[in-house]
């Protein structure tokens, strides 16, 4: 639009088309008003800031020390998830903290569920 409003403004006082208008040289002065957005940051945000970043990274590692030394595959089973939590109804199923050794051991609890 800026470029539109310029040309037909260029081209108004010569009277011509604005194809005619721009095969001529001529020099003027185009005053332009306009607002610019300043942001000045703060150093010290700017470290605090990186500071919380590189935690977020750090904690998530944090919790996998120690992964590669278990001799057993993990799963997210719930119920791995009851037996690591002592959950009385896997009781049975001994130290193992395998799926299938909990299945094994803890097929023959009775469960029952509470519908409220």
């Amino acid at each position: 639009m800026y470029k539109f409003i310029f040309r037909a403004a260029y081209a108004v006082p010569t009277n011509k088309t604005s194809d005619e208008a721009l095969s001529y040289v001529t020099n003027f002065s185009v005053p332009s008003q306009g607002v610019e957005l300043w942001y000045n940051t703060s150093q010290d945000f700017f470290a605090a800031s990186s500071a919380v970043m590189l935690l977020g990274p750090l904690a998530t590692i944090s919790l996998l020390w120690g992964y590669c030394q278990i001799d057993r595959c993990v799963t997210l089973s719930p119920l791995e998830t009851g037996k690591a939590f002592n959950a009385p109804v896997f009781a049975a199923a001994g130290p193992k903290q395998e799926v299938d050794e909990i299945i094994k051991k803890a097929r023959q609890e009775r469960v029952t569920h509470d519908r409220n």
